[in-house]
């Protein structure tokens, strides 16, 4: 399994064509209507997001999980450790998807700039657990003006992220911080 992630140089170069893609993805998405806002953390709240009204959405004490209606797609985010590099941070979601993800393999990653928020975008693929299921998976992660650290996980069969993947960036594109800085 590979669980190191790229230099900063490396990290810096990415392929035109996939930001491209993602940011007319993320930069065109149009909100829906029916949007429930969540505040993350539960105890001293960094971020609000908007899920579709129709997701599951489960926030609890250190993390927000959510699951659209049908599919099998699985979304998290999380506040990570202040004095974690993004090196470790990455290896430790790595280490998080591997307990439901065989075979991770990271394709690529890239930063990405979405309104005032900058992501750092690595993307994966896998095998379900006990199945050959194809899976992709993308890990974005990001910090509040307050330098808290977040992590934006979602995985599910390729079918799934199709289907969702205006709402998914819609969610991503939602979050706001409580102190903009």
């Amino acid at each position: 399994m590979r669980l190191f992630f790229f230099s900063i140089a490396q990290r810096t170069r990415f392929s035109l064509a996939l930001s491209m893609s993602l940011a007319l993805l993320l930069g065109g998405v149009i909100m829906a209507s029916a949007q429930e806002k969540v505040f993350f953390p539960i105890t001293n709240p960094a971020l609000s997001l908007s899920y579709p009204s129709d997701w599951t959405v489960k926030p609890e004490k250190s993390q927000v999980r959510a699951q659209p209606p049908s599919g099998m797609l699985w979304l998290t985010l999380e506040e990570l450790s202040r004095k974690k590099s993004v090196e470790e941070l990455s290896r430790d979601a790595a280490m998080q998807v591997a307990g439901s993800i065989n075979n991770l393999h990271v394709d690529n990653q890239q930063t990405l700039k979405v309104g005032d928020n900058t992501f750092l975008i690595v993307n994966g693929t896998g095998r379900m657990r006990g199945s050959a299921t194809p899976m992709l998976v993308k890990a974005a992660f990001f910090q509040s003006p307050d330098q808290r650290k977040f992590l934006f996980l979602y995985y599910g069969t390729r079918n799934s992220v199709k289907e969702f993947e205006k709402q998914l960036a819609s969610i991503l594109e939602s979050i706001e911080f409580k102190n903009k800085g």
